[in-house]
């Protein structure tokens, strides 16, 4: 019965995802500030090309304590755009060591216009719009995430 219970779960949860366009699975994250103080979130992980390619496009809501992570297998130039992104977005540019290398504040919904990196990145976090000048998230602050670091990659 625990058997069969266990891989009912299983097939809900891979359902669920399927029909929703949710990535899973959600992780800890956390920014370690210049200055000490340290701050909380929970993040999708979008590390395939399908999660990235439809990362938080149609939501009409996003908490202040979550965001998506998108990871890439090596350090790569990137460019996003808010196609069919519904809410104000901030987008975090993270290096290879976890360092914030870049911050575009404020992305506007529905707009077009290209928002590259500047610089090979590891990750790009998105938190809601106005939240990383809010909490005074700035470049040079490391993000940490999963069991160490963005090093080890996925």
């Amino acid at each position: 019965m625990q058997r069969f219970l266990r891989t009912s779960f299983t097939i809900l949860a891979a359902a669920l995802v399927f029909w929703t366009g949710a990535v899973w699975p959600f992780e800890p994250l956390r920014i370690q500030k210049q200055n000490g103080e340290r701050l909380a979130f929970t993040v999708e992980i979008a590390d395939t090309p399908e999660a990235q390619r439809r990362g938080l496009m149609y939501r009409d809501h996003l908490p202040e304590d979550q965001g998506m992570l998108f990871v890439y297998r090596a350090p790569v130039f990137v460019s996003f755009w808010m196609k069919n992104t519904q809410i104000p977005l901030d987008l975090i540019f993270i290096a290879q060591d976890g360092k914030i290398t870049g911050i575009k504040n404020m992305a506007r919904p529905y707009d077009e216009s290209p928002i590259p990196s500047g610089a090979p990145v590891k990750a790009v976090l998105e938190i809601k719009g106005g939240l990383a000048e809010r909490l005074g998230i700035t470049k040079g602050d490391r993000v940490m995430w999963s069991q160490s670091d963005l090093q080890n990659g996925r």
